[in-house]
Order: structure tokens, then C-alpha cells, then sequence
């Protein structure tokens, strides 16, 4: 009686929280413009999480999951609930009524216009047609970072508070330039293999430069910057002058911390030299232009401190460092990868810098709610890593979360989505 009670109460408790989170995602879903893009993704959703419910009884297998059945559905449902709550940010800032509609539908024309830019040239240049069609979605939020969907499904990118203030025209304009950075990220985080393919092959051609054991010291922990210096360099690409001018304000930095970053974020006081660097190719006629912003705010006092994230036995000027990240962006750029079809990020970045309008790929929005046939463990494509928490199957996709210590106003935190 006890055991049969038990699951009485499971079996309950695992149908309230299936009808809740279904109950939530109706509730929004009615307050959304009908042919909104915002209620596609909603309905999408809504979809996804009906057909994962209809099917999960059928994939439990406990010898596999080490749960019991009531257990293991309860975690697919809370997993789904956690990707409902990202989504429902964007959902609530786009109600009819909104204050943030007009902003937020600004911020998704600059998003689209950079994704399909980058996805347009990728597809047609390298041949990579597995990328997802479906444009970003935007939201406001503290800070600048991006929750990746897999396959066809959007990501969301959010964008600091500020891109709404209209009083301040100034930090606006800096708000919404973070999207280009954060569209590139959600572009080459589809295409498996690539950074660390970048990684061997940049690594290998570093170590044969003509630099002392002193100046070594700086690439490995410059090797560790490559997925932000790539979004960099492509930010710039797609919005060239604009872009590198709100970057190199938003990596004003205290003095106090001026030599010192993240594992994975370069030293904000050197990564306007990235976008320098990156207009002298793609947009030459305004690098001059950049090139005396950037004397303005950077010293030669400044480039003369220590880089204060190598072991205090190790003494690297800012200057060295910018030298050797000068040298890491230039093998970047001209470096050809087999995850990009024997081409170079530098054919993709300068392509893209050309193409001024985006050219949509699909003009119907993708239906990312359908479950995919064949193999029935793709029900669980969107759930999370396999770890003792969330013992399903891991998405291709999923990342560890990207926190900076220093909450620089600029980085960019991932998960999954």
C-alpha cells in the first residue's frame, strides 16, 4: 500500500508539472500577436514539449538511467521548464502593449542582419548547409551573452538594458553593437571541430616564430582567447567602424585592472587592436579613423604595464602582448581549415564585409518543434550534458557557462538552450 500510494503521489506531482509548464506556455502564447516571429518560436516550443511528453514513456529504460520512471519524466519536464524560462524573457517583453516592442524589433533586424550575412557565406562559400536558418531573438537583459537552441530552433542573444534608453543616445548605440558580436558566436558554435582546429593549427604556427621562452609564455593563454577574438573580428566584419568604436568604449577599464582578464576573454584594453586590425582588411578607408580613437584612449603608458595574468615570476608587457595577439589574429585570418572546406576565416570575414544586406536563406520561419524520425534518442536533442545531475544524452551543442570575474560590461556568458 505504502509503494502504491508512493506512486500515486509521483505520478501526480510528474502530471502537475506537465500540465503546468504546458499551461504557462498557452497562457503567453494568447497574449502574442498571431503572425508574430515571437509566436512561431512560442507554438514551436509548445510543439516540442508535446511530442517530447508523448514520447518519453517509451525511451525510459532503467537499467540505462538509474531512475525510476516518475523520476526520470519529472527531469525532462523541469529540463524543458529551465529552457521555457529563457524563452519566456523574450516572450514578455513583446506583449502588444510592451514599452520594449519597437526597440526589441530594431535589435532583431541588426541580429538577423548578421547571422544570415554570416550563415549566407558560409553556406554558399565553404558549403556548410547544416547551419540553422532561423534567426536570433532578442531580449533585454543585464548583460551581453547568448543561450544557444540546437538545429533549426533560434538562439536568443541578449542585450544590455541601455539599448532601450533612448535619452542616451550614446550608450544605445553601444548596447546594440554587442549583437554582432553575439551573433558570430551563435553562427561558429554549428560548426564542430573549428576552434580547436584553429587551435592546433595557430598553436603550431606560433611556436615556430622567432620569440624568446619569455614571450612563449603569453600563447597558450592567448590560444585560450580564440572563440572571443574570432567573434571580434567578425563583429567588425559585420559592422565595421561602428562596431569598433562602441567595442573600444565599452573596453574602457579602470587603471587598477588594466592588465588583467578571464581564461577565456583577451585583456579589454587590447582588444580595440583586434578591430584595428580587422578594418585594415575588411574596411581600410575607416581604420584611419579607428586607428586615432584608439591613440586617444590608449597610452604608451598603458601598453607599458605588466600583463598581470602570467605568474608574477614572468614579466610581459601589454605592448608584447598586443604584438603577439597582432601575430594570433593575422594567423586567424589567413589560416585555411578543413572544418571550413580548405578556406580561411579571412575569405569568410572579408565576403561578409562586402555583403551589406543580409540575403535571407529561408523566408518561411523553420518548424523546430517537430520531432525528428529515425534514431529515438534525438527526442532529447535540447536536453543539457550528461552529468550526474542530468544523466541524458548531451547535445553537440552544450557549453560551460563563460563567467567573467571582473563582469566586464562586454563579455558574452553561454549555455545551452
Amino acid at each position: 500500500m505504502i509503494i502504491q500510494a508512493r506512486e500515486e503521489i509521483q505520478l501526480r506531482r510528474v502530471n502537475s508539472e506537465r500540465e503546468g509548464l504546458l499551461h504557462d506556455v498557452e497562457i503567453w502564447k494568447g497574449v502574442l500577436p498571431p503572425d508574430s516571429m515571437i509566436r512561431h518560436h512560442v507554438e514551436q516550443f509548445e510543439q516540442l514539449c508535446t511530442g517530447m511528453f508523448d514520447r518519453v514513456g517509451s525511451l525510459y529504460d532503467q537499467k540505462r538511467w538509474k531512475l525510476d520512471e516518475p523520476t526520470f519524466d519529472s527531469l525532462v519536464i523541469n529540463v524543458l521548464g529551465g529552457k521555457w524560462v529563457l524563452l519566456r524573457q523574450a516572450v514578455i517583453q513583446r506583449t502588444e502593449n510592451s514599452p520594449y516592442l519597437k526597440t526589441l524589433n530594431d535589435l532583431d533586424a541588426i541580429a538577423e542582419d548578421c547571422y544570415q550575412r554570416l550563415n549566407t557565406v558560409l553556406r554558399n562559400k565553404c558549403g556548410l548547409l547544416d547551419l540553422s536558418n532561423s534567426s536570433p531573438v532578442s531580449y533585454l537583459g543585464p548583460i551581453a551573452r547568448i543561450f544557444l537552441f540546437d538545429e533549426e530552433a533560434p538562439c536568443l542573444i541578449s542585450t544590455p538594458f541601455g539599448a532601450a534608453n533612448e535619452s542616451n543616445e550614446l550608450g544605445q548605440e553601444l548596447c546594440r553593437q554587442t549583437i554582432p558580436h553575439e551573433a558570430a558566436h551563435a553562427i561558429f558554435e554549428q560548426i564542430p571541430g573549428l576552434t580547436d582546429e584553429l587551435r592546433v593549427k595557430t598553436a603550431s604556427a606560433l611556436a615556430t616564430s622567432k620569440v624568446g621562452k619569455r614571450l612563449r609564455t603569453i600563447h597558450p593563454v592567448m590560444l585560450n582567447w580564440l572563440d572571443e577574438v574570432i567573434a571580434d573580428m567578425a563583429g567588425t566584419a559585420l559592422a565595421s567602424l561602428d562596431f569598433a568604436r562602441s567595442a573600444s568604449v565599452i573596453m574602457t577599464m579602470p587603471e587598477k585592472t588594466l592588465g588583467i582578464t578571464d581564461e577565456t576573454h583577451p585583456i579589454p584594453l587590447l582588444r580595440p587592436f583586434i578591430h584595428l586590425w580587422t578594418l585594415q582588411k575588411t574596411s581600410p578607408e575607416t581604420a584611419p579613423e579607428f586607428e586615432e580613437i584608439l591613440n586617444a584612449i590608449v597610452s604608451n603608458d598603458q601598453l607599458d604595464i605588466p600583463f598581470e595574468s602570467l605568474p608574477s615570476i614572468v614579466s610581459v608587457s601589454m605592448r608584447e602582448v598586443r604584438d603577439e595577439l597582432y601575430k594570433l589574429v593575422d594567423l586567424i585570418w589567413k589560416t585555411n581549415l578543413d572544418t571550413l572546406n580548405s578556406h580561411s576565416l579571412g575569405e569568410v570575414f572579408s565576403a561578409v564585409a562586402e555583403m551589406k544586406v543580409s540575403k535571407r536563406l529561408a523566408q518561411e520561419l523553420p518548424a523546430w518543434g517537430e520531432l525528428r524520425k529515425g534514431d529515438p534518442e534525438v527526442v532529447f536533442r535540447l536536453i543539457g550534458p550528461s552529468n550526474p545531475s542530468s544523466p541524458l544524452p548531451a547535445s553537440p551543442l552544450y557549453l560551460d557557462p563563460i563567467c567573467c570575474p571582473l563582469k566586464l560590461q562586454f563579455c558574452c556568458s553561454s549555455t545551452v538552450m
